[in-house]
């Protein structure tokens, strides 16, 4: 703004001038993240966030961008926005940032877990290589992060905990390899995800599921197929949200080339359906949403009866959900839930952390 420049011709914004919109177009991307500042920590009173008074986790980034397009991630659209402005995906040096997480640690030294908000953590392996070698000797705090399954071998479950992670959330979004790879530009096989979340359970890596409900193509087979491979993988914990079509991405473009309905009065994830589909009714996702955990532990100990026993079982199961004349709305009426308790306990921050620690201590023991 000191510059010479007139506001109308600064890029990045956009102006109306008289009566005229002037798009300046964007700025190339930072490519060089070790030239930003530290991040001000202070300037919401971090020691007053739940992260920071109840979790005692400092909240941090290695990277900007990432190299995955799925169509509904806002990453797709940015990076069709900076077409030009040179690589999407960079890193701070592993130095740089690990002085920033002692900076951090040094101005809240009560904090006792780092938490990576990277979209992943291992996606450059040259990169990771060096972290691992040197977080364990610089900070040594238990940290936990986002990745994906594609990432994740052998040797990259092993560098994790041998570096101090201790959970990883990873996106298993639906069960259906068909909506996946069709509808979400997520390539991964059922099997890879299985193999991934196995290897990371072995090595004592807590993991985490995160699935969407009501994607464009959606059926309650489908659902009941996205329970059934979280049963598989045995998750720490899940996190189901309704699908949500942000303006601007190719998944919005599928829903407006199918003309569902979107309510726009929705603000989250998690309240209740966004789009509406003719593949499967609102009732229906609600109800999966409300019972997917006790759907997914009722599966999981259904799958490890004796097989033909379990399997007849599961089709019974699978017959009596997905019937047309299945009470869907009297369930979601009673329903008392996990999420109802989680919403309950998270009044009370201090208790909810502690029995979150214990079970899943508990959990990581069974």
């Amino acid at each position: 703004m000191g510059s010479s420049l007139r506001i109308r011709e600064i890029p990045n914004v956009w102006v109306k001038e008289g009566g005229r919109i002037y798009r300046n177009p964007p700025r190339p991307l930072i490519q060089d993240l070790n030239t930003l500042p530290y991040p001000d920590y202070e300037l919401f009173n971090y020691e007053d966030l739940e992260e920071g008074a109840v979790h005692k986790i400092l909240i941090t980034q290695a990277s900007r961008g990432c190299s995955y397009s799925c169509t509904y991630c806002c990453n797709s659209l940015l990076r069709s926005l900076y077409k030009e402005g040179g690589k999407f995906l960079r890193h701070y040096s592993v130095d740089r940032f690990l002085d920033e997480v002692e900076f951090g640690l040094k101005r809240y030294p009560f904090l006792k877990e780092v938490r990576f908000s990277d979209d992943t953590i291992t996606q450059d392996k040259g990169w990771f290589g060096e972290f691992t070698g040197k977080y364990k000797n610089r900070i040594g705090l238990p940290y936990s992060g986002n990745e994906r399954v594609e990432n994740i071998d052998k040797e990259t479950a092993a560098a994790l905990k041998e570096s101090g992670c201790i959970s990883l959330d990873l996106g298993i979004e639906s069960g259906s390899r068909f909506i996946r790879e069709t509808y979400m530009n997520r390539r991964m096989s059922n099997d890879k995800i299985v193999e991934a979340f196995r290897m990371l359970n072995s090595s004592g890596i807590n993991t985490n599921s995160f699935n969407i409900l009501g994607m464009v193509g959606e059926t309650p087979q489908t659902v009941l197929e996205t329970v059934k491979l979280n049963a598989a993988v045995r998750p720490s914990v899940t996190f189901n949200a309704y699908f949500y079509p942000f303006c601007g991405t190719k998944a919005r473009e599928l829903v407006k080339e199918r003309g569902y309905r979107v309510d726009a009065d929705v603000k989250d994830f998690f309240s209740r359906p966004v789009v509406d589909l003719d593949t499967i009714s609102a009732a229906q996702l609600v109800f999966f949403h409300k019972y997917f955990y006790l759907l997914m532990k009722l599966y999981g100990f259904l799958e490890r009866r004796p097989k033909n026993a379990g399997e007849k079982m599961m089709k019974t199961l699978d017959a009596v959900l997905t019937s047309r004349y299945f009470p869907y709305f009297l369930f979601n009426f009673f329903h008392f839930g996990k999420d109802d308790m989680i919403a309950i306990l998270r009044k009370y921050p201090g208790l909810y952390v502690r029995i979150r620690k214990v079970y899943r201590s508990v959990r990581g023991k069974i």
